[in-house]
């Protein structure tokens, strides 16, 4: 890329967060003016516990995308995790239960990264490739659970992930702002960070000023399968239960928060402050339909039309920028 597209890239980034928290202020305002009881200090808590999963698997898939890739097996990926964290806590305990299931998530996205760079995989490829691995996970999680629902652990450590608090603040946004910023860190001020960048950019380019690109999609990969594990142990805490099922949709509810905090979808661009403000958006959207009374069967049209407005979007910035 030439300066000149980097200062557009740069300033459209600064442009879209900025847009998008007005946004989510607007939303916010709304929202109350819907329901007086959506400002109460319960709903907000409740809206933070809410978005913290979602919110866990978008920052593992934020790498991947800006990466220039796509990673639909999270949601299979969040319940099976999520499985193995209870189920194995009687025999080994909670730390290991935890640590083996972290281990998975994070085999996961290397089994991903492996497939897509051995075949030398496009974005298109990706999307397929992972998509085939969701229909896998989804059925190992039935195979191990012959598909009924996991008793919740009876550990207050682990409950507490999901459902304990630091003052009023909820401990599982707390691990989701925390990872956030490290993340955050990682992908911007070290050069690591910036060859995931140019390796989203463009990947060719990347390949003839060094870069390894195989090695760093695989790495995206395995963020990806870690963080959707965190967001394994936060779900299951939070209803203390597990179901094969439970991760259905997250793929798709993380790629909308993606594209409408800003995170441009053809990679290189973005950062984790988008994905943050693309969940909180979505967060608040969810929790309003849900006060106002709006059905779960309609929520979901609702998410439907705005990926695809988020999308069109994208493709429209994208093609103005491309004329210029």
């Amino acid at each position: 890329m030439n300066i000149k597209n980097n200062i557009k890239l740069y300033l459209n980034t600064i442009y879209r967060s900025y847009t998008m928290l007005l946004a989510l202020i607007i939303l916010i305002a709304l929202a109350s003016i819907l329901s007086h009881s959506f400002l109460t200090v319960q709903n907000i808590t409740n809206i933070f516990r809410q978005v913290s999963v979602m919110g866990c698997v978008a920052l593992g898939m934020s790498f991947v995308i800006i990466g220039g890739s796509f990673d639909m097996s999270v949601g299979s990926t969040v319940s099976l995790t999520g499985i193995l964290a209870i189920s194995l806590q009687p025999i080994v305990g909670v730390f290991w239960a935890m640590a083996i299931s972290l281990i998975v998530g994070v085999s996961i996205g290397l089994i991903n990264g492996t497939i897509i760079t051995s075949i030398n995989g496009t974005q298109g490829d990706s999307f397929i490739i992972t998509f085939g691995m969701l229909t896998v996970i989804q059925a190992v999680a039935l195979i191990i659970t012959k598909g009924f629902s996991v008793p919740g652990s009876n550990n207050k450590s682990y409950i507490f992930i999901g459902n304990g608090d630091i003052g009023v603040i909820p401990f599982s946004i707390i691990l989701f702002v925390v990872s956030a910023i490290i993340m955050q860190i990682f992908i911007t001020k070290t050069s690591h960070g910036r060859n995931i960048y140019y390796m989203g950019a463009n990947s060719e380019v990347a390949k003839l000023i060094g870069i390894k690109v195989k090695f760093y999609k695989i790495i995206t990969y395995m963020i990806s399968g870690a963080m959707a594990a965190v967001a394994g142990f936060i779900l299951t805490a939070r209803v203390n239960g597990a179901a094969p099922k439970a991760g259905v949709n997250l793929e798709f509810e993380a790629v909308t928060a993606i594209v409408v905090g800003g995170i441009g979808l053809k990679g290189g661009e973005g950062t984790l402050v988008n994905t943050i403000i693309g969940v909180l958006i979505m967060g608040v959207i969810s929790n309003a339909m849900n006060i106002i009374g709006i059905s779960s069967q309609n929520q979901l049209v609702v998410k439907g039309i705005i990926l695809i407005a988020a999308v069109c979007v994208d493709i429209r910035k994208k093609g103005i920028m491309g004329e210029g």
